[in-house]
This record gives C-alpha cells, structure tokens and sequence, in this order.
C-alpha cells in the first residue's frame, strides 16, 4: 500500500499539526496558529502535495476560541483536504494567507465579520458598512438599538 503523500507533513512539522487521515473521509489537518501561514506554504509549494486550491473559508466561535477552517483541493493528487486551527476568542488575529493563495482576498474580508486579519493587503468590509465596529457573527455580539441606513434596529432579548 502507498504511503499518503500528506504524511510529509508530520516529518516536517511534528508535533505542531495533528494530522486525520480515515478511510472514506476527507484527511483533517489541524495545525498551531504560530505555524499555520508556513503549513498552507508547505502545503501549497510543496511538488508531492501541491494544495494550490483553496475552495472555501469559515470560522466557527465556540467561546472558549475560534476555529478556523480551510477547504483545500489538490489537482495533482485529486484529493481534499481541510485545515483547521484554533485561534483565542480574546485576542482574534491570524496572518492572511493572500500570499500563499490569492482566493484568500475575498473570503478573508467575508469572514472578517467575525475576527480580525493580520498582514491582509485590502482588509475592508463586504458585508457591513465600514464604520460598523463589531463582529455579528461572534458569541459575545449584542444587538444593540440602532440607526442603519435609515431603519431603527431594536435590541432583541434573550
């Protein structure tokens, strides 16, 4: 039987990524925060892997932190594979990854309405207007009364 090519992962990375690789399931790879620009570098420079494409972005808040998840494919190897890493909900930043793949540009600023990017060469909002200063999609958001585009927003009890 072949080894999986993403194996090459553990060798370069060791204990900083937690590589799943299950029968009938897209391969889990989830790597530090410190380390993940350089795994998505790795990832999509490396001639064996060549994970050139990244199909989709989200992050979900569970309070304690953010996961981030991202959707990649390989056309070399006909193979998915998703990212995740674990950010602090305190403190949300991560680097972009526009400079490993250019798709990152619009699905970094859709997702920007949860966290925050670092090093993004055009972070504006597509969602919200650009003086909206909270992030609707997080846990901790509270709707709070307001004017928007000429309707009154009111606060919504729990």
């Amino acid at each position: 039987m072949a080894r999986n090519p993403l194996t090459k992962l553990r060798k370069q990375f060791g204990d900083q990524i937690n590589l799943e690789l299950k029968r009938g399931q897209d391969p889990k790879l989830e790597a530090n925060p410190d380390i993940l620009l350089e795994v998505c570098q790795f990832l999509n420079e490396n001639d064996k892997l060549k994970f050139s494409y990244l199909a989709d972005l989200t992050a979900i808040d569970y309070s304690e932190y953010i996961e981030l998840l991202y959707y990649l494919f390989s056309p070399k190897l006909d193979s998915k594979l998703i990212l995740k890493s674990k950010i602090s909900s305190k403190k949300p930043a991560i680097e972009s990854m526009v400079s490993v793949w250019s798709g990152a540009n619009w699905l970094e600023r859709e997702a920007y309405d949860m966290f925050e990017f670092r090093h993004h060469p055009n972070l504006s909002r597509i969602l919200l207007t650009e003086d909206n200063e909270a992030f609707p999609l997080r846990k901790d958001f509270q709707l709070k009364e307001r004017q928007f585009q000429g309707a009154i927003v009111e606060q919504v009890e729990k």
